[in-house]
């Protein structure tokens, strides 16, 4: 099962170093319906991501790494004088196109005439199946007071890198130098405390 194991991280670094020097970068898209509250949400979530300093906030369609989505509603009917927010948000993970080179890695044999050309073959034709599949990471619940909001915001912000994006870090460091004792330190990282991701 290591060797298992291993092998399928040794993929993943591997297709993680053929991306493009922007890779070193994690890429987060933040969809909000919050239009009765003017969009605060969708602005706030967005610069406490791009506070995080390596994170891209970027569009669906510029093929983010992680998606948040959610609702924010107020208490009253109107949201003018509202005392606080209540929302529903939930992280997902598209499928990317580096899901299904992966899974064509895996199908793949390591001996494989022509070995690149088969896998890439395989990839652009599972595709476009793939592409509507997300994985949903985590879904929470909150109530934010109208005068902390931002503060509670960039705490669940902060959830979000340590529970999700600090492993995802590691792993592209993994990819930067795929040697046994950055597995070693990975594996043990890994371990490290509870993830979402």
């Amino acid at each position: 099962m290591r060797t298992t194991r291993a092998s399928i991280l040794a993929s993943v670094c591997a297709l993680l170093m053929i991306q493009t020097a922007s890779a070193q970068r994690i890429k987060v898209a933040v969809s909000m319906t919050d239009s009765a509250t003017g969009g605060i949400f969708q602005s706030a979530f967005g610069a406490a991501f791009r506070s995080l300093g390596d994170v891209d906030v970027v569009t669906l369609d510029e093929s983010p790494d992680y998606v948040l989505e959610g609702v924010v509603l107020c208490n009253q009917s109107s949201c003018a004088d509202v005392v606080s927010y209540a929302l529903s948000l939930r992280l997902y993970e598209p499928a990317t196109y580096s899901t299904a080179q992966l899974m064509a890695t895996v199908v793949v044999p390591w001996t494989a005439q022509r070995r690149a050309k088969t896998v890439d073959s395989i990839a652009t034709l599972i595709w476009p199946w793939l592409k509507p599949f997300q994985q949903s990471r985590m879904t929470w619940t909150a109530t934010w007071g109208r005068n902390r909001y931002e503060q509670a915001l960039r705490e669940f912000v902060r959830k979000i890198d340590s529970g999700c994006l600090d492993k995802i870090r590691a792993l592209k460091r993994l990819g930067v130098s795929p040697d046994s004792n950055a597995l070693n330190a990975f594996v043990n990282f890994e371990r490290s405390r509870p993830w979402f991701c």
